[in-house]
């Protein structure tokens, strides 16, 4: 398994890494918060594949935060234990759902030669490329016949509605996919009510001109997923509500660029903070790579007493407009360029 994951200059705590997977772990007392069951599979399932999660870590179903699902401390960890540089999460990049799993499952139907090579994406959420975010404000003109390939976002979106509806429990990312919200936070998603109340959120500008934009983000949505399954939905078993359903998992979730994307099993269910974390690769024990977080705030670490939350950095270099169109909100830190 090669990667693309940038090490940002800790290769260093290769030693920490490995020694955090392989310590026992013991149970804490029980959570205040209620239990987020699908979250607690997953940690279960990273666990069993080789990766690390710190006990003191658990899912829930509302931070007191973010006032929404997320991973929350449940016991104290301390400044002077994050110092010693092992992650609070590591997860086997095996466990990431790719881009380059989707070109090999869709090459496999035209008789094409898979490769066991996947590329694990550099750890930056797509709208931090400009890559996913900015065609959902520029019309996202999807494939207009049967003969172009889809957006990687889309392939990423067959493959997870494939493995979603065809394979169900027997796929190897059935404890992710299972853990994935049932509606996703987009907002050509969102029923009217909720959508007016997540305009209103935003300020009176968005109010006034970003409901175009989400009707013609819903349009395009539709018009490359219904392509997609013109050319592939036969072959996979996936029909058009549910490559809608994946590719809203793929936009609001996915890291990566327009050209190499991927899905961070729960990595992704941390909730966002300027400043906060973002995952950095390092090594297992046995040489394997792993994609890792800890508690940090602007690069220096960042005690978690009980009760509060792990965030990270969704990285959101985008604009207002295309962080509302992918993840439902607009960061804090992009308020001020709200017009």
């Amino acid at each position: 398994l090669s990667t693309m994951l940038a090490r940002s200059g800790r290769g260093s705590v290769r030693a920490n890494v490995a020694s955090v997977i392989t310590r026992p772990q013991t149970i804490p007392t029980p959570v205040l918060y209620p239990i987020d069951a699908g979250g607690q599979r997953l940690i279960e399932w990273v666990s069993k594949e080789g990766g690390f999660v710190d006990d003191r870590l658990k899912c829930v179903q509302q931070t007191p935060q973010s006032l929404c699902r997320g991973v929350l401390a449940v016991h104290s960890i301390s400044e002077e234990e994050l110092r010693e540089g092992a992650p609070l999460i590591a997860v086997p990049e095996k466990c990431y759902l790719t881009s380059d799993h989707a070109r090999q499952l869709l090459r496999s139907l035209k008789g094409g030669a898979s490769s066991n090579t996947v590329h694990v994406p550099s750890m930056a959420w797509v709208s931090a490329s400009a890559g996913i975010g900015l065609p959902l404000t520029t019309g996202l003109s999807g494939p207009s016949s049967s003969q172009q390939e889809p957006s990687t976002a889309f392939q990423v979106a067959l493959l997870l509605a494939h493995e979603r509806s065809v394979k169900g429990p027997a796929s190897f990312w059935w404890p992710y996919i299972d853990s994935l919200p049932a509606r996703p936070p987009n907002p050509w998603l969102m029923p009217d009510a909720e959508l007016e109340a997540a305009l209103a959120a935003v300020g009176p500008a968005a109010q006034e001109q970003w409901p175009k934009e989400v009707e013609r983000a819903r349009h395009a949505i539709h018009q490359q997923a219904e392509a997609a399954v013109r050319q592939y939905g036969k072959a996979l078993g996936v029909d058009e509500q549910g490559v809608v359903w994946a590719a809203a998992q793929v936009l609001s979730r996915a890291f990566g660029s327009d050209t190499e994307l991927g899905m961070a099993p729960l990595i992704d269910m941390c909730n966002h903070r300027a400043g906060a974390d973002t995952p950095w690769g390092s090594e297992d024990v046995d040489g394997q790579p792993v994609s890792c977080i800890t508690s940090c705030h602007n690069g220096q670490p960042s005690e978690l007493l009980a009760g509060d939350e792990l965030f990270i950095s969704y990285m959101a270099r985008c604009s207002p407009l295309e962080a509302f169109l992918n993840f439902g909100f607009v960061p804090p830190e992009l308020m001020s360029k709200v017009k």
